[in-house]
């Protein structure tokens, strides 16, 4: 079983699952922002349930020795586009409804008999409607011109991937032919080699609570004055580390939180930028998202007092802030010109 052609086969049998992991967890971050009226930040749990039921189905597939489930698919952000639809009772109704047509053959055979060109034509109008809905989700706030040299990058070679396949022969000619492995190959080498690259980062591990404030200040100006910032840049870079601190410990209040949790606080240069990451071992503590509170500025929704001066001197102040939520993790980003 364990053979010398299982050995050679499998790497690229990894590399292949690792690309449609991937895949999985962008269309699923497509999905969640299509699924909203509103403007909100992808919540990463839900992303993180969706892409454990997919492993789970994938793990399935292979000790059954069936062909793996569908990942989820992208292109259900532009149905949901076209009909405005998108409760979750809906989606399963329609599992459902293909379960039971997967028993009718008759049914299938009509959905063949539709014309090519009739069908093609649908498919242009999804995908291209897709590929707005992917760059709403790469270019959201401020572009980065690094994310923006990895997405486009990646986006070229994997367009590129069928004329790549020409010079290889066999296994090799089809893993280097398929879009998706040379496309999302291309964006994991890229980013890998940008964070080994990023070896200047500053590094600063404490607790979440009102008593590490000082330490956060003294790590923050530091940075600002081994890298020659003016007095301003560095007050300004102190103060949004010192709200994003602060407005994470409200949050921390509102979930009822019992105990200290883990900080870490990560700073590296950008040019003539900071990026500024704090992440959190925040269980259920933290409830809130301050990328959610900060787009409520200017709407119906307020927010109290407190909180609302604290996402006003972020948004401000910082050219950009991302807060991620997984399970037991939050990771808050922020973006400081000099």
């Amino acid at each position: 079983m364990f053979d010398a052609d299982f050995w050679a086969l499998l790497p690229v049998f990894v590399v292949v699952n690792l690309t449609a992991f991937m895949k999985a967890v962008g269309d699923l971050s497509v999905i969640y922002r299509a699924s909203y009226r509103t403007q909100s930040a992808v919540d990463f749990r839900t992303v993180q349930g969706g892409l454990n039921v997919y492993g789970v189905g994938t793990l399935v597939s292979g000790l059954l020795g069936t062909l793996p489930v569908a990942a989820p698919w992208a292109a259900t952000a532009v149905y949901i586009s076209f009909t405005g639809v998108a409760a979750r009772t809906v989606g399963l109704y329609l599992g459902a409804l293909t379960i039971v047509v997967a028993f009718f053959s008759k049914f299938l055979a009509l959905l063949i008999a539709i014309p090519s060109p009739v069908v093609s034509a649908a498919y242009i109008i999804i995908f291209a409607m897709l590929f707005i809905e992917g760059a709403k989700t790469v270019f959201t706030g401020q572009v980065d011109q690094r994310k923006a040299t990895i997405t486009g990058v990646s986006m070229v070679l994997g367009l590129s991937a069928a004329a790549f396949s020409g010079f290889f022969e066999g296994v090799t000619s089809h893993l280097v032919g398929n879009t998706i492995v040379v496309g999302g190959m291309a964006a994991i080498a890229m980013t890998l080699f940008t964070e080994v690259s990023s070896l200047r980062a500053k590094k600063l591990q404490t607790e979440l609570s009102q008593s590490s404030l000082a330490a956060i200040d003294e790590f923050l100006s530091q940075y600002a004055e081994s890298h020659s910032w003016t007095e301003e840049g560095g007050n300004r870079l102190r103060l949004v580390g010192e709200e994003a601190i602060l407005s994470l410990l409200e949050e921390e209040q509102d979930g009822a939180a019992t105990d200290n949790r883990r900080l870490v606080a990560t700073i590296r240069p950008d040019g003539g930028s900071a990026e500024l990451e704090i992440v959190v071992a925040s269980g259920e503590a933290i409830q809130g998202n301050i990328e959610n509170r900060m787009a409520y500025l200017g709407q119906d929704q307020a927010l109290e007092d407190e909180q609302e001066l604290s996402v006003r001197i972020l948004r401000h102040y910082a050219s950009s802030v991302h807060h991620r939520k997984y399970y037991g993790l939050d990771i808050v980003s922020c973006r400081v010109d000099q």
